[in-house]
């Protein structure tokens, strides 16, 4: 197995990782940061298309949920936003209400239900990112979480666009295109038609990242619409 199959075999697997963030829950344990910068640059380096390449001959998605489906209001919130607020109280662990109340700080009275609804949100899309990890109702940042502010942002950007790929529902919807036409909103046609309209514009911005401006990847990928 060459050095780059074996990237993208640890990637999707989250083997890498996970091992690290596991260390991370131990006491007085230093990441170290420039390992993991190491780890995001070798993914960087290598070409988008091999990410899809992978899924599309190796990634079975035999179905998915309503987790799969991402659902926020702010994509910065869910990235940025999320890891400085964790990163703040030193990723000692935030719930659905303290995530909320921290990204909304803009001095307006919200109801309790509003903050828990826009902390769970945008924890769970960051979760889908591989930026955050859950463990008994808190949200912790996990390694790449902790050194993604740090990335400059062609790196943010790019590294994204990587763990996008490990959504499951891009992940069927990609080897289901190689079939022919599908459409996104088809696909999310289990969730109600209300919450399916509101999760279509993160889904489509998901997809937006993935294309950026390589005509190698909408190559790929030409055969996904957004409403077909």
């Amino acid at each position: 197995m060459n050095d780059t199959a074996q990237l993208l075999s640890t990637f999707f697997s989250k083997s890498f990782e996970n091992e690290i963030n596991e260390k991370l829950f131990i006491r007085n344990y230093k990441m170290d940061t420039d390992l993991i910068v190491s780890y995001v640059k070798s993914l960087i380096k290598s070409p988008l298309t091999q990410f899809i390449h992978y899924i599309i001959n190796n990634v079975s998605t035999s179905y998915i949920t309503y987790q799969d489906v991402v659902q926020y209001s702010s994509f910065a919130d869910a990235t940025t936003g999320i890891c400085k607020v964790l990163s703040d109280v030193d990723n000692n662990g935030l719930s659905n209400i303290e995530v909320g109340r921290a990204l909304l700080n803009d001095g307006k009275e919200r109801k309790d239900g509003a903050l828990r609804k826009y902390g769970e949100n945008h924890a769970k899309t960051a979760i889908e990112l591989g930026l955050v990890n859950t463990y008994y109702s808190q949200y912790y940042l996990t390694c790449l979480g902790i050194i993604y502010p740090q990335l400059e942002a062609f790196d943010e950007k790019e590294l994204l666009r990587r763990t996008i790929l490990r959504n499951r529902f891009f992940q069927k919807i990609i080897k289901k295109s190689q079939q022919g036409p599908i459409s996104l909103f088809k696909e999310i046609s289990f969730l109600s038609e209300s919450t399916a309209k509101r999760r279509l514009p993160n889904i489509r911005q998901f997809l937006t990242a993935l294309l950026g401006d390589e005509p190698e990847i909408a190559a790929i990928l030409k055969n996904i619409t957004v409403y077909g």
